[in-house]
């Protein structure tokens, strides 16, 4: 089973991008707000890479968030609650 990704800075309301570590490169990362509505997604290029926010989405501070990612055989579990 795959890890999930880590998120890497703190949440703040001026976000446009969070910043994850720790996925595969290729890999399809999401990102969830505590009602379990995915934020961000995208394709990562990196272990550690930026993925836009949703349009319309804005965060607040200190908002929990929970990432996960998927390759084509794999999926992680959500990353766990900070």
């Amino acid at each position: 089973m795959l890890s999930p990704p880590t998120i890497v800075q703190p949440v703040t309301p001026c976000m446009s991008q969070i910043r994850l570590r720790g996925q595969l490169p290729d890999s399809r990362v999401k990102v969830f707000d505590d009602q379990g509505t995915v934020v961000a997604a995208g394709v990562a290029k990196e272990t550690e890479d930026l993925v836009r926010l949703s349009p319309g989405v804005s965060l607040q501070a200190g908002q929990q968030l929970r990432a996960e990612q998927e390759t084509a055989d794999d999926r992680s579990d959500p990353s766990p609650e900070p």
